[in-house]
């Protein structure tokens, strides 16, 4: 067996887990292909060998990914080899991450990060706490995921592992970019660069040049954004990273979206869709649905808009349903409550061990005082006998300080407890609030798409041509799309989740309010302009100006007093 991890240690060193020539991760790959299929051992090695095979097939084909991960996962368990099972887990979950199977992907991370936790691993923890930021960033848990990526900062420090470390500034560089945090994202990114070339990783020069990109594109400087994105979609042919190179032509449609060149941005997201389907991303067809719905609204081919408009909300849907983000919660709060569990289980341990150390002295001391009885004069029995007295006084003294000790040590574990699930009950807090926020944008980008198409269409409606009753179907399509009570019910159960009763309140002070000016103040709570309330309710921006001003009679409002302001007061206790 000594042998054999020799060999394959061999190799490892031969290839090396850095791509700089075309098409390594091809001959990586079969190699390690060819070595599973010569190996017929089942222990360790074919273990690493399988994890290997998962850890290559990630940038390429991330289901095989899974499928060499499980395989490993399944062997690891059964040989009880914990390194190899920590790293299947993690294998997995960063392809669950690549295939957007969120939920899945912390299903297999969580149990890899205890499992290098127990044998000690602090490369691998590292590995998985910005495996696990990843994750979160993909829900928009912006602040879970600088958590987990400071974490393994600190431990990629502490190891001295530059390469690692630079993977890392560019994950906190992306987020910095997403809360438009333009400088420290730049920082970050630019030291993230700086390190990948001077190790010569091109994997992470592709990625960190790609968010440099994002960040120039994001402040509207387009001529370096696309510089940088060319040159980052470049590397990614150049190494076979088909999940890099699809998030690069994404980018590079949108940004040419962005422009206005439509010929150059459908070129590129037609491109990164294919790609997209063939390694089954679910993250970037999302994206490139959402891209190329806006890129055909604005070409006026309205059809096409509204058939990649409603693939872009079912594939949203899949991503990021409520039931999914709390789930992902839940999970950390197990995995936290686990660690405490077991730091407990530590606790009551150590009491059992002095008890029964307590025990045993006291019986020592006992069969020593009762030979010193028979073998001694009473003068002599009576000065033993003080002297054994006051060693148990001092033992048993230190006992009940130990048990003391032990007892102050379950008080904070049980008060680190409450605080997770304080922390727990702050995120979900948080995320609802985002939740919101993100469903009243797709809420009013989706009203003002279909009052859009809605309008072209009847325009084309009354062109009496053969395609006329064609165009009244579509019209109908639309109109069956657009129900404003269904939309209605959906924003005001978010809305509640998160100014928890708000419409009670309000209609506690102001009995005679309609439905229609609940709606209407709900809005206005939200802060909205004039243009996008228009857009929720389907009406236009002037009649959102009268309605304002009913609502101030209503509401029986001075002139000097601001609507916006009342209204947050009325609606709370």
């Amino acid at each position: 067996m000594k042998k054999g991890y020799l060999l394959l240690l061999v190799f490892i060193i031969s290839f090396g887990f850095s791509t700089t020539l075309k098409g390594s991760y091809n001959r990586k790959i079969d190699s390690l292909e060819v070595m599973l299929k010569n190996y017929n051992r089942s222990d360790s090695i074919r273990v690493d060998i399988l994890n290997f095979l998962g850890y290559e097939y990630w940038v390429v084909d991330p289901a095989s990914s899974v499928m060499h991960g499980n395989n490993a996962l399944t062997l690891s368990q059964q040989v009880e080899y914990k390194r190899g099972e920590a790293m299947a887990n993690r294998v997995i979950g960063v392809a669950d991450w690549a295939l957007g199977n969120y939920d899945q992907a912390l299903n297999h991370l969580f149990p890899a990060l205890k499992l290098y936790e127990e044998v000690k691993d602090s490369l691998g923890m590292a590995n998985v706490q910005m495996n696990i930021g990843l994750v979160y960033a993909e829900q928009l848990g912006y602040q879970q995921a600088l958590e987990y990526y400071f974490n393994a900062e600190k431990l990629f420090v502490s190891l001295n592992e530059q390469g690692r470390l630079a993977t890392t500034y560019t994950k906190i560089g992306t987020i910095y970019t997403e809360l438009q945090a333009y400088d420290k994202a730049f920082e970050y990114l630019t030291i993230a660069l700086k390190i990948h070339q001077d190790e010569k990783f091109n994997y992470g020069i592709a990625e960190a040049t790609n968010r440099l990109g994002l960040v120039f594109r994001a402040q509207g400087d387009f001529e370096n954004a696309l510089e940088y994105l060319h040159r980052s979609n470049g590397i990614s042919v150049k190494i076979e990273d088909y999940e890099g190179r699809a998030k690069c032509l994404e980018n590079l449609g949108n940004t040419y979206l962005i422009k206005g060149d439509y010929v150059q941005a459908e070129l590129y997201l037609k491109q990164g869709l294919e790609l997209a389907e063939s390694i089954q991303s679910k993250k970037w067809l999302k994206d490139i649905y959402l891209d190329l719905s806006q890129l055909y609204k604005e070409q006026s081919k309205l059809s096409q808009a509204l058939n990649y408009f409603e693939k872009y909300s079912t594939m949203k849907d899949s991503l990021f349903d409520e039931k999914k983000i709390m789930e992902i919660a839940a999970m950390r709060l197990e995995f936290e409550m686990d660690k405490q569990k077991k730091n407990i289980e530590i606790g009551k341990e150590k009491i059992r061990l002095l008890e029964q150390r307590s025990r045993n002295r006291r019986l020592w001391i006992i069969l020593i005082s009762s030979l010193l009885i028979l073998g001694a004069a009473l003068g002599y029995f009576a000065w033993s006998k003080q002297k054994a007295v006051i060693k148990r006084d001092r033992e048993i003294q230190r006992e009940k300080d130990a048990l003391n000790q032990s007892r102050e040590e379950l008080s904070q574990a049980k008060l680190e407890n409450a605080r997770l699930v304080e922390t727990e009950l702050t995120q979900k807090l948080e995320v609802r609030n985002k939740e919101l926020t993100s469903y009243t944008v797709n809420f009013i980008r989706k009203n003002e798409l279909l009052e859009e198409i809605k309008k072209d269409l009847s325009e084309l409606e009354s062109d009496k041509t053969s395609a006329s009753n064609k165009l009244k179907s579509v019209l109908r399509k639309v109109n069956n799309n657009s129900s404003l009570d269904k939309d209605w019910e959906d924003f005001k159960f978010h809305f509640e989740q998160v100014h928890v009763g708000f419409f009670k309140n309000l209609l506690a002070k102001h009995q005679n309010l309609t439905t229609g000016d609940l709606r209407l103040a709900a809005l206005v709570r939200m802060n909205l302009n004039l243009k996008e309330a228009a857009a929720i309710l389907g009406i236009s921006s002037e009649s959102v100006k009268t309605s304002r001003y009913r609502l101030r009679k209503k509401l029986d409002l001075p002139k000097e007093e601001n609507l916006v302001d009342y209204i947050i007061k009325a609606g709370s206790k």
